[in-house]
């Protein structure tokens, strides 16, 4: 089985550095989806003898879910992607809509933290990393498990620290190494 964490391309907020999370639901740029479409019909011409069957998960937020659009048109995918709500994005809070420098004027220890040892964070009215890994961790446990054929291609689209708290996890490094990753808008990190 191979799986594909794919990380949903830019948005508008993404350019500017303001921080999304779930309130802020924006659709990606329309001019980065091709360049993203190379990347997925290399996937494909790669792929395509060793699978039977292509699958797409997805995170709720629009971003992602356009995302998972693209993957199955370009691999005639007739099954509309399932939505986990464990892919979606980090809670960041009362940090939602806001640029790194507004929320370290308005919390500088808690940014501080943020930057330095992000496993001790719990973002203002949101949550913290160790709960987005335990149910990230739980919904790819889950997605693996219901697979029946151990020769599908599963791609799962969803968010930078998703796709972090994922790799951490399976690499059994600490949460507070996560800044060791970098996963660009519009990656592909295959596991197998």
């Amino acid at each position: 089985m191979i799986i594909y964490l794919v990380r949903h391309l830019p948005t508008k907020y993404n350019r500017m550095g303001i921080y999304m999370g779930r309130s802020q639901d924006l659709p990606i740029i329309p001019e980065s989806i091709e360049s993203f479409l190379l990347t997925i019909r290399r996937i494909k011409n790669n792929s395509i003898i060793l699978a039977k069957n292509f699958l797409v998960y997805s995170s709720p937020a629009l971003r992602c879910r356009q995302m998972a659009q693209v993957i199955s048109d370009v691999f005639f995918i007739k099954d509309k992607p399932y939505i986990f709500e464990a892919l979606n994005e980090t809670n960041y809070g009362l940090f939602e809509g806001k640029l790194a420098l507004e929320i370290k004027a308005g919390w500088p220890e808690i940014y501080r933290d943020w930057m330095q040892n992000p496993s001790r964070v719990c973002f203002p009215e949101g949550e913290s990393f160790k709960e987005v890994q335990e149910r990230a961790v739980s919904c790819l446990l889950e997605i693996v498990k219901a697979q029946k054929e151990k020769d599908n291609v599963l791609f799962i689209v969803s968010h930078v620290d998703v796709i972090k708290m994922i790799v951490c996890w399976l690499l059994d490094i600490p949460i507070d190494q996560k800044r060791m990753f970098c996963i660009d808008n519009g990656s592909v990190t295959r596991l197998e």
